[in-house]
């Protein structure tokens, strides 16, 4: 397995944590039922995994995903489990019985020929050509093919002597799904690769805290703890668009309101609870911190993508190397 197909396979695992408790147990069991069926199991495995992503509104983009994570063989069979569930049974047996005959047309040219027939075709033919057998798999991967496409997405650096085309899709799997820069990070809760300046600069990407989002959005603590977060040196932080979706859930805009007349409290109770306060630290008592960063710019959801674990107690900004570098403290001017 190619260290892209890994690196794909753990972002579809990072996104499928999204899912519910149950939903995750009966896809694990699905993809368990799969291996060991083999070809024969592609029918119920299609079926199955798609009406449990019918609640998604990702579904589509993560079956792809979840095809492309399965080994060479099975994703065949679930790639011809799907042609024959578009087409007619009278229509797929004439497909395929052209297709075959196309195959072996095709496979009598000479190989000068067929390289020259394979330049005109764009990545991601090229690896659809290349699953439908081990001759075209073997055309398909020439240097090349692929050294064309290295130079008409203009990567940077000089094309490799070898394995073109390994460390083409590498190339690719390296770029921000905003502005397509290539970047050494992706987002820890997400799973995408992703640069600096696109996570401040779109707000899909905002964060919050959870002492702030269960004050905002009148959340429990239990219900928190469903999300995925990030844990870094100024605490814990999650995506404010999960906890708005989440909110959502919880309350309706009615009730949303309601509980926060119910528990907010206005200036001036704050200011007699904070003398009331203030004289029962009198003795030297230590005093609650305060939060300098509400609205999270200090904070960040990215790390390197080579790191497999967010650690739970992360070290600080200025000394922790996974960190981008313009969120390290010596790199902060108040």
């Amino acid at each position: 397995m190619s260290q892209g197909h890994e690196e794909r396979g753990r972002a579809l695992r990072r996104r499928l944590k999204s899912l519910d408790a149950s939903q995750q147990a009966v896809l694990k069991a699905q993809q368990t039922q799969l291996r060991a069926a083999g070809a024969a199991g592609a029918e119920e495995y299609l079926t199955n995994v798609w009406s449990l992503l019918q609640t998604t509104e990702r579904r589509v983009e993560w079956m792809v995903d979840l095809i492309a994570a399965q080994t060479s063989e099975l994703q065949r069979a679930l790639r011809r489990a799907l042609e024959r569930r578009a087409l007619p049974p009278s229509t797929l047996l004439a497909c395929e019985s052209r297709a075959v005959r196309a195959k072996g047309e095709l496979l009598t040219l000479p190989e000068a020929y067929l390289l020259q027939s394979l330049s005109f075709c764009t990545c991601a033919e090229l690896c659809a050509l290349g699953a439908a057998g081990a001759q075209l798999q073997r055309l398909c991967e020439e240097d090349v093919l692929w050294c064309l496409h290295w130079a008409k997405w203009r990567l940077p650096g000089q094309v490799p002597n070898s394995e073109v085309r390994k460390h083409f899709l590498m190339m690719l799997a390296t770029q921000c799904v905003e502005c397509g820069a290539l970047t050494d990070f992706e987002h820890a809760i997400l799973g995408c690769r992703l640069c600096e300046a696109c996570e401040r600069s779109h707000s899909r990407y905002a964060l919050i805290r959870s002492s702030l989002a269960i004050r905002e959005f009148q959340l429990p603590l239990s219900a928190m703890q469903q999300l995925p977060g990030v844990d870094g040196s100024t605490g814990r932080v999650f995506l404010r668009s999960m906890v708005q979706q989440l909110a959502e859930r919880q309350h309706t805009q009615e009730s949303l309101q309601q509980l926060r007349a119910k528990n907010d409290m206005g200036y001036t109770s704050c200011g007699r609870r904070s003398e009331r306060q203030s004289r029962r630290n009198a003795a030297g008592a230590p005093r609650p911190s305060k939060d300098s960063d509400p609205c999270c710019f200090e904070a960040t959801a990215l790390r390197r993508a080579d790191q497999t674990d967010v650690p739970s107690a992360a070290p600080r900004r200025d000394e922790d190397p996974s960190l981008p570098r313009s969120l390290r403290r010596n790199w902060f001017k108040r």
